[in-house]
Order: structure tokens, then sequence, then C-alpha cells
């Protein structure tokens, strides 16, 4: 379906008085609040107005604390940029050795800014964040539990991504492939594979690479972006969510736990800190998590299947839940992937819950307001926030074993 299409389709009449609210909410933290660095005291300030709010509507509400070490999570780019100049210089003495500084490099990237390690944390400054949980428990006997979520710190600014745009692109895959030059070198060298003249020329392919991968010591700056669309848009779909249910009523027998994660963008370290300390609680009943992210145009309607580089595949049945509700409302959600990074719902999908991540974003390229200081309120279409919140809402009331909670709908 088109957007202008889009605009016109039916809303449930709680949803849709939730539109001007939720923008105004973004508006009002972008220019009270600003960017919100993980683990920050504007991250606290942000989770702090959401507390505030959810208990004015009677919920339950948890403050959890957590710590996290906020510049640590990508230093291992520059850092291993730095390592891949060393293996480059040792390569013309010692090939055998410069192999293994790169595989170390490899291994470092990996670990720290794909796994989510703490390799490098004990090196970095650590701050204080903490994640805050409406929990609206069920009428009637607890069968399940769904867990909506967004997170509320912003990015540090890509700053390669800012200025090189969708060139970005191959300049991510040359640095990828470059860590395997100097080891591809000294395993020849190691194994007697090759020649004198072809380790020779695997130094001088290094080399020649060296440009290309020094840019990442520039990858991203100390400066957060103000975080619109990733992820206060998010935020203020939980904000919806939260009066929305205030309206309607507890669920039958579901568990809903409305959760606002801090340090996403830091290794998704708020979200695991949750995780692990509500493990009983997960195990206890099935348990799912609907995630929020990147909310900017309800073209780009998506639900994620994978999450490339953390190895993640989402719960195929939640999947298949939120395409069917967008489809009830005539809308098309299409299904992607995340080529880069990963979301929240990594870590909840490791602590063995059901995930689905739901996107209004178009992640086929480096849009101008991913991790820049472009991420601002004037990206974002109103419009996009009601239909997020109107399939999340959709998706809560199916798992319940409901229909809509709301008899009556509008349109726009």
């Amino acid at each position: 379906m088109t957007s202008t299409a889009m605009v016109t389709a039916g809303f449930d009449a709680d949803v849709l008085t939730q539109q001007e609210p939720m923008y105004q909410f973004i508006d009002e933290v972008l220019s009270t609040i600003g960017p919100r660095e993980s683990c920050s005291t504007a991250e606290r300030k942000l989770g702090e107005r959401v507390a505030a709010a959810w208990e004015k509507l009677g919920f339950e509400v948890r403050r959890e604390p957590y710590s996290c070490h906020p510049a640590a999570f990508l230093a291992g780019i520059p850092i291993g940029a730095i390592m891949y100049a060393i293996a480059v210089v040792l390569y013309w003495y010692q090939p055998a050795v410069a192999g293994l500084v790169s595989l170390a490099f490899l291994a470092l990237v990996f670990f720290q800014s794909l796994n989510y390690r703490r390799i490098l944390d004990p090196l970095f400054a650590k701050g204080e964040g903490v994640n805050v949980a409406a929990v609206v428990p069920s009428r009637g006997e607890c069968v399940r539990r769904v867990v909506v979520n967004a997170h509320l710190d912003s990015a540090y600014e890509f700053t390669l991504w800012y200025r090189l745009k969708n060139a970005a692109s191959p300049l991510m895959v040359i640095g990828a492939l470059a860590a395997f030059v100097p080891l591809m070198g000294g395993v020849v060298a190691l194994t007697g594979w090759g020649s004198d003249s072809t380790i020779t020329n695997i130094g001088w392919v290094a080399v020649g690479l060296l440009p290309f991968v020094l840019s990442f010591l520039f990858f991203r700056s100390s400066r957060s972006v103000p975080g619109a669309m990733d992820d206060l848009a998010g935020v203020a779909v939980l904000m919806g969510l939260g009066d929305v249910m205030a309206g309607s009523g507890a669920l039958k027998d579901t568990e809903l736990v409305i959760l606002a994660t801090g340090a996403e963008e830091a290794g998704l370290r708020g979200a695991m800190s949750w995780a692990n300390k509500h493990r009983a609680e997960i195990e206890s009943v099935p348990t799912y998590a609907i995630v929020i992210d990147g909310v900017y145009d309800e073209s780009f309607l998506r639900v994620m299947t994978n999450e490339v580089l953390a190895f993640v595949k989402h719960d195929a049945e939640l999947v298949s839940l939120a395409k069917r509700v967008a489809a009830a409302r005539d809308w098309t959600m299409t299904e992607n992937i995340v080529p880069l990074g990963a979301s929240d719902g990594t870590a909840f999908h490791r602590a063995g819950m059901k995930t689905a991540l739901l996107m209004c974003q178009d992640t086929s390229r480096f849009v101008p307001n991913y991790h820049t200081r472009n991420d601002v309120l004037e990206y974002i279409r109103p419009i996009s926030l009601t239909v997020m919140l109107q399939v999340v809402k959709d998706m809560v009331v199916a798992l319940d074993g409901g229909q809509s909670r709301s008899a009556s709908s509008a349109g726009v």
C-alpha cells in the first residue's frame, strides 16, 4: 500500500488520539533533554520522565539500575585500525607475526563490537543507567508475558556515514575484508604454500588498503546525535501504548511489560541487564518481546527476520503475526533483515524470549538521519507513530487471544 493510502486507513479511536501527543513528546524531549549518550544524565532524565508518566497512569513502575562503559562498545574499530597498521609494518619483517596481529584485530572487533562481550569495557569510563518498566498484570492467571520495548539512548554520530553517505557502504566492506590480507600472507609464509613473490604481492595489497582502514580511526565522534527516530520515536510509541492500556484495562491472561531500556547504542547493555535480572520470570511462562526501533516513515513498515551480524533469527510465528495484523488493516508490512549492528531484540532472543523487531525505516541504504546529526524531528512523519502503535496494540491483543479492544475506528 502506498503511504497516501495508508494515511487514510482506519485506526482504533484510542490509537488515533495518541498521534499528536506522541509527536509532541518527541519534540519536547529533543528541546528539553536533547541527545542522550548511553548511561548519561540525559538518558536517565528521559527514563525518569517516562517513569513519572506511567506512575500517573497508575501502573506499577520498576526502575532497575545498571552500569555501562559507553565509549567502549565501538572502540574496537579504531583500535583495530591501529592494529592493522602495526600488522602492515610487521609484515615486511615477520609476516607470520603480522598474521597473528591481524587475527587479533578480527577477534577484537568480532567479540567486542559484534558479539557484545566486554573486552575493552574496563579501559573506559563507567556510567550509570536505569531501565524503566511499567508492569500491567493480567486479569486472570498469567499464562504468557509480552514485553514491548524501545531504547532511551541515542547513538554517537557515525562520522564516516555522515560525511560519505552511501559511499560508506563499500568502505565498510573494504575495511572488513582488509583485515584478512595480512592474515592470509602470514598463513602463506608460515605454511610455505606460496613463493616469496606471492608473499610480497600480498604485502603490497595490504599497504594499498591501509588508507581505507585508517579512515576508521574517525568512524565515530564523541558527540551523541539527537536520536529522534532512533529511538525516541519508539519511546513515544511506548508512551502511547501506556495511555491506550490505561484506558482499556488489563489483558485477560497476559502480563504486559512496557519496557524502556538504556544503552542499546553501547552494546545492548540495558537490555542485557534486564534479561539477566528477569531470567527466572522469562523461563516461567512463554515470554514475547516486541522491539520498536527506527520509526519515521510508515511506507517502510517492516518486521525484521534476522539480525545478521549478531547471528539472530527472530521468532517466525511472531514475525507472521506482525504481518497478519498489518494486513488486517490493509497495510503492507515487508520482511527484511538488519544488515549492520543489532537491536535490543538480540539480547532478548539470547535470553530465550520469542522476539520480533518492528521498524518504519529504510534499511536498504545509509539514510541521512541514521546515526547522524540529521536524526531530528523533521524526518519523522507523525502518521508513522500511529501506524506503529496500532500494529503493536493489535499484536498484543492477538497474543492475548482477543480482537481489537476498541470497537470504533477512525480515519485521518
